[in-house]
């Protein structure tokens, strides 16, 4: 066998970093395994210091991670960015089909549950979870870096998360002047019922619609919606008797 590749960084959209070294709490030899990772794969190569592969999750996209010997766990998405909307059905979404970085929005594509954590720093803590030794480590998403290589002036990524059930809930964001946004995309998530409204300011992502299960992504940018600073803009998610979810993801300085 030979070591891994260094990773190319022109192939790289968005990428998470966590070393368990570094969050050593045990005794005696500090080290990792990175075979103990390897049921966390879909699939997944082995090299001499540590494992490659991927893993699919969200809607279907192929996430990439690699665990090396030195500690350092790393999983990362590519720089593909395409929308759907509105009232698209789940098969217009995932490796195969439209796919973006609001994959790492994780369960954006879930109806009822909040965005808590990006994608990225979930599949490092499964990866953690799945070491033998790893009461010997702290873990906390919180100290998962996350850094962009396509906007390498980006300092912020924030998440946003709004889900109603049999009710109806609104978000209200703005940014401040001298603001730099390089990115951002809201999503929606719904299931047939009467009276489904999930929109960004007066642009709508899900209506009713003769779906079962229907969802939305646009870019905020391209689509001309947040055009300047100091103005409110509006998340709204109407779902009288299904959860509903809506959620933006942004990169900016």
């Amino acid at each position: 066998m030979a070591n891994l590749p260094d990773l190319n960084p022109a192939e790289i959209g968005i990428i998470a970093f966590w070393n368990a070294l570094d969050h050593w709490k045990g005794t005696g030899v500090q080290s990792i395994d990175p075979t103990d990772c390897i049921s966390v794969f879909d699939e997944y190569d082995v090299y001499d210091n540590g494992i490659q592969g991927w893993k699919s999750l969200v809607s279907g996209r192929h996430f990439n991670a690699r665990v090396k010997t030195d500690g350092w766990m790393v999983a990362w998405i590519d720089r593909t960015n395409t929308f759907a909307y509105p009232n698209k059905p789940v098969d217009e979404f995932g490796e195969n089909a439209h796919k973006g970085y609001y994959d790492i929005l994780y369960e954006w594509i879930s109806f009822s549950s909040n965005v808590s954590s990006t994608t990225l720093s979930y599949l490092i803590s499964q990866l953690y979870n799945a070491l033998s030794n790893k009461a010997d480590f702290n873990y906390s998403n919180e100290d998962v870096g996350h850094y962009c290589y396509e906007y390498p002036d980006a300092s912020v990524i924030t998440l946003i998360s709004l889900v109603a059930n049999k009710q109806t809930k609104t978000g209200y964001l703005q940014y401040t002047e001298g603001t730099t946004l390089y990115y951002a995309a809201v999503t929606g998530a719904g299931r047939l019922n009467v009276n489904l409204l999930i929109k960004f300011d007066d642009h709508t992502l899900l209506t009713m619609y003769d779906l079962i299960d229907t969802y939305g992504v646009a870019d905020i940018l391209a689509e001309g919606w947040m055009p300047e600073p100091l103005i409110n803009h509006q998340l709204y998610v109407r779902s009288p008797y299904e959860p509903a979810h809506g959620s933006i993801i942004i990169i900016w300085d």
